[in-house]
């Protein structure tokens, strides 16, 4: 049976005590479910008009009142999913949301999968895959700048940006197949050098938003910073203040930390997730061991490093090792504890990393610290396109390859091939078709599984 002719529902908000839960019913059968499980004052959900808003009370079979509720209609097409969609606005908590669902799932709903509203919405072309993507990146951003990123691609950015390479290209082959159609007459004129232009105009739009890929990773996946240095150099007191409360174990003890510690913020409006780390050093203990191996991990996989140093000790031949294996565009050198310093000397940098002094007994080291850090992210970052950039890697895999289609057809005119026009029709519609699977004009059920897989039921 085709999925789209059941009718699904599942809780749409996050478990646990709020003011309200909702309960979604998407599907064929939508408004009968509803009809069966609400007693209302006025007429039953099948006979209401779209987009209203109606009081009463979730019923058993037997009549006996399970929660009391507000249900929203949205008739098809003109909802999310494209189908007739209902929703259940119970009071939150579990057992409301949880007794309101499965009564729904008594009345001929069946449990959805994950993101199936979503997958429902592209399927019946509300959104496009790549609006689909979007509604999870949405979910999971971390700040500002990651959150306005996938609102631009939900609101169609990034396919507009695609229909922009998309679309010369299109011209450009209906020109080449006209003058190919019809061999037994005057060939159609066109200007090659003309299309030559065009088509490697799509080649660079295609090349400049595969490049775009990086921004967009860090701006749904978060910056890693990565807070290292030897034991007892304060990491994991500039840590807590970075976050604003005492998340990591402070003591003059040097080893305390064992393990990494995360937590998300957003400096400059980009997501930061912020890793505190175990002290680099030799130990005999097969922990500390550990901790050190996963210190080094982290640094592999982290985007900025702020390398903490104890201002008193200076830096040390464990911290050339360390520093040797990381690029200066990616560290920052904090020079800690600068308040215990004996002599009042400021510390001088140690070239070519920047560096910056703090002492996190004092409230103003976290100002210096994030300004500093928001600094180096904007030059690291770039300039922002004012489009949606492309946000993964299988964005990026499909762009390259329609860059390169779309530059081998240029090549092709320009040679002095017979076979030329034809050959290059062929290398633009393999650049369309992977421009149309990046938007999933044309797409299979395996990338749509891994697509929604990741995303939460109810959604």
């Amino acid at each position: 049976m085709d999925p789209l002719f059941d009718t699904i529902a599942a809780i749409c908000t996050a478990p646990g005590a709020a003011g309200i839960a909702v309960v979604r019913l998407s599907g064929p059968g939508a408004l009968a479910a509803a009809d069966r499980a609400l007693r209302g004052h006025g007429p039953a959900p099948s006979s209401c008009p779209s987009h209203t808003v109606h009081h009463g009370f979730v019923v058993s079979d037997h009549g006996a009142p399970l929660d009391e509720v507000l249900l929203l209609i949205m008739r098809g097409p003109r909802s999310f999913t494209g189908e007739d969609v209902v929703e259940f606005h119970c009071h939150g908590g579990h057992m409301p949301a949880t007794r309101c669902l499965q009564r729904l799932l008594e009345c001929g709903a069946r449990p959805a999968a994950p993101g199936e509203f979503t997958r429902r919405a592209f399927l019946n072309g509300r959104i496009d895959l790549t609006q689909a993507e979007a509604v999870l990146d949405l979910i999971r951003s971390h700040s500002d700048r990651s959150a306005d990123m996938a609102l631009r691609q939900l609101r169609g950015a990034l396919r507009e940006t695609l229909e922009a390479a998309r679309r010369p290209a299109m011209e450009t082959a209906a020109v080449l197949e006209a003058s190919l159609d019809f061999p037994e007459e005057d060939p159609v004129p066109y200007d090659r050098s003309a299309l030559m232009t065009a088509l490697r105009g799509c080649s660079a739009r295609c090349r400049a938003l595969a490049a775009s890929c990086r921004q967009g990773r860090l701006l749904r996946d978060g910056i890693r910073i990565v807070i290292a240095g030897r034991p007892n150099a304060g990491k994991s007191s500039l840590f807590n203040l970075l976050v604003g409360h005492g998340r990591a174990i402070v003591s003059p003890r040097a080893g305390t930390t064992r393990d990494t510690i995360e937590e998300w913020l957003s400096i400059a409006g980009y997501p930061v997730l912020l890793i505190d780390t175990a002290g680099i050093a030799s130990s005999p203990c097969e922990i500390e061991q550990e901790g050190v191996r996963r210190s080094m991990d982290e640094l592999v996989s982290s985007d900025l490093v702020l390398y903490v140093i104890d201002a008193n000790e200076g830096l040390q031949d464990d911290d050339q090792a360390t520093l040797r294996g990381l690029g200066p565009a990616r560290v920052l050198i904090v020079w800690n504890k600068i308040d215990l310093l004996h002599d009042a000397a400021p510390v001088h940098p140690q070239d070519p990393w920047p560096s910056v002094s703090t002492s996190c007994t004092e409230g103003s080291t976290a100002e210096i610290v994030i300004s500093t850090v928001a600094d180096l992210i904007v030059r690291s970052m770039g300039a922002q396109e004012d489009g949606a950039p492309a946000v993964s890697e299988r964005h990026r895999v499909l762009l390259d390859a329609a860059s390169a289609a779309f530059s081998q057809a240029a090549d092709l005119l320009g040679s002095p091939r017979d076979d030329a026009p034809e050959l290059a029709c062929a290398h633009i519609r393999d650049g369309v078709e992977n421009l149309d699977a990046v938007t999933g004009a044309r797409f299979d059920d395996d990338l749509l599984d891994r697509i929604f897989s990741a995303f939460c039921i109810g959604k």
